[in-house]
């Protein structure tokens, strides 16, 4: 991206008086000091999902995302319950929240017009260095509209397979020329159908060569 990163660093201080005109990073280990004129600073972080009522309501939690576990109809585990959005994950662009919103809505008619809530579902695991997975589980539907999962790594990637697994079988497999963290990537929903309800876990991993 050609951004120069300080790794090791801190920010130290800040100048400006009505705004800010530039700011100090110190090196961590050499104590070397760095002004770097600028006028904004911007602060971020792991973000979490606002989770707070799902724990509450004894709804299980994904360990990757900290978020409700789902489905692909955006069920939970708790019947009646629904979730979408950046309820899953600490956070996503507002048109990938606003189309989940769109496909749980269609998953609450569908529920409300007698479909069964499925008695079973299967964890969906993100093995390091994927850190998270969404939806995060599987269980039977009569119809789902989700066309893509989502998943995040904690480091950059180059020219990787990504494998759905269960049972130690390999379900599907995609390679990705480039994989990067703080952004979602995409994996395809083909690989639905060869799922064992009655099996274990499913798994999604890095093939190491």
């Amino acid at each position: 991206m050609r951004v120069p990163i300080a790794p090791l660093s801190q920010l130290s201080n800040i100048f400006g008086k009505k705004r800010v005109e530039a700011v100090e990073i110190t090196h961590l280990q050499t104590g070397e000091k760095k002004t770097v004129e600028c006028d904004s600073v911007i602060f971020t972080g792991d973000w979490i999902p606002d989770h707070e009522l799902a724990r509450k309501g004894g709804l299980a939690i994904d360990p990757g995302t900290l978020g409700p576990q789902v489905d692909s109809s955006f069920r939970t585990s708790q019947k009646g319950v629904f979730a979408a959005g950046n309820l899953l994950r600490g956070a996503e662009t507002a048109d990938i929240a606003a189309i989940e919103g769109r496909m749980s809505a269609a998953s609450i008619a569908q529920y409300l017009n007698g479909e069964e809530w499925p008695q079973k579902s299967l964890p969906f695991l993100a093995e390091s260095p994927i850190v998270w997975v969404s939806p995060n589980s599987f269980s039977q539907s009569t119809q789902t509209l989700l066309k893509n999962y989502l998943f995040r790594v904690d480091k950059f990637l180059k020219n990787v397979t990504v494998q759905v697994k269960q049972n130690n079988n390999i379900l599907y497999s995609k390679k990705y020329h480039f994989i990067g963290p703080n952004y979602s990537a995409h994996l395809g929903n083909q690989w639905l159908s060869k799922i064992d309800l009655q099996g274990s876990a499913l798994h999604l991993g890095i093939k190491t060569e």
